[in-house]
């Protein structure tokens, strides 16, 4: 276990005073956790006890059928109460939890258990933290904490753009509860539901068309503007790649107008959960901005589960199937 790692975590998501025990120091049920690492190191930090986090990560799941599996063995261990029996598992326990409120995440009358997920290394590495009610054991909030530099400034991107949705966009995004733009920590609603699967149906069209911006226009041009910019800045970018991506922007380079959209950004499955029969609602929207492509959120959808499932997808076939589904 990273012990500078959790250290971190405990003084940037607990309360003020909280404290990793010792070896051997007593500590309450309420103060044990479970750490759970993987090949990048710890992922997970959640309580001992699974009727607080069991609710949380029966709402993740692998698409790669092997770590669909090893997650559904995890689920079933937590349950039963074995995790320590599997690899990459530890019981830890911190000290100043009980009975603290979690004000420092804008809950000052609640008393409460992290389930906390912590994001891949690298410049915007947080973590993402479900605050469950101690007395309901109801998810409350999840609130989203930097842990590495670069990711302070997209938390806080995230909630203005959560805060403009709300009111452009009633219904169609999480809601802010809490912004501390010093600390850059923000949480935001919780929605519940079961996660959608792979293919692409009529509720997702359904969820594009919430997303057009009335009286706001874009084109190719101005976004494939943009992208020259980012290409030619880069550092790295091969040469032969470089040529490769110039080429294909001239191809699709016009200046036609197009209505203009809310872009999610990161619009897939493991995002999108059935909040009703037949509608979609989509979490984690640190990738979004206005003024976007329509259908922008499609290819997306396809290519990266293309690209992670490591499937055959043709891009044109996705570009004649567009103006069936706009």
């Amino acid at each position: 276990m990273d012990g500078s790692l959790t250290e971190l975590i405990i003084e940037k998501v607990f309360p003020p005073g909280s404290r990793l025990l010792l070896e051997g120091d007593t500590a309450s049920m309420a103060s044990r956790y479970w750490a759970i690492g993987s090949h990048k190191g710890l992922r997970w930090i959640i309580p001992h006890n699974p009727k607080y986090g069991l609710s949380v990560l029966r709402q993740w799941r692998p698409y790669s059928p092997i770590s669909y599996l090893k997650w559904q063995l995890l689920l079933v261990a937590y349950r039963l109460r074995l995790l320590q029996r599997l690899p990459g598992v530890s019981a830890i326990a911190i000290a100043g939890v009980a009975d603290k409120d979690w004000r420092h995440l804008g809950f000052e009358a609640l008393c409460a258990q992290p389930v906390i997920y912590i994001g891949t290394p690298g410049p915007t590495r947080k973590a993402v933290v479900s605050i469950i009610d101690n007395g309901s054991h109801r998810l409350k909030g999840i609130a989203k904490v930097p842990l590495a530099n670069g990711a302070k400034q997209k938390i806080l991107q995230e909630a203005n753009y959560l805060t403009r949705l709300a009111t452009q966009k009633p219904g169609l995004a999480p809601q802010m509860l809490y912004v501390n733009s010093e600390a850059g920590i923000a949480v935001q609603t919780a929605l519940t539901g079961k996660l959608t699967g792979t293919s692409l149906t009529s509720a997702h069209v359904d969820w594009f068309e919430q997303t057009h911006m009335p009286n706001c226009h874009t084109s190719l041009h101005q976004h494939v503007t943009a992208l020259y910019t980012k290409i030619e800045t880069s550092c790295d970018i091969n040469t032969g790649v470089r040529t490769q991506l110039i080429q294909a922007l001239e191809a699709i380079d016009d200046a036609k107008t197009l209505p203009a959209v809310w872009v999610h950004g990161d619009f897939v499955p493991w995002n999108l959960k059935w909040s009703g029969e037949h509608k979609l609602s989509a979490i984690d929207w640190e990738e979004t901005y206005p003024n976007g492509l329509p259908l922008q959120d499609l290819f997306h959808f396809r290519y990266i589960q293309a690209h992670l499932l490591k499937l055959h997808t043709n891009v044109w076939v996705t570009a004649r199937l567009a103006p069936d589904v706009a």
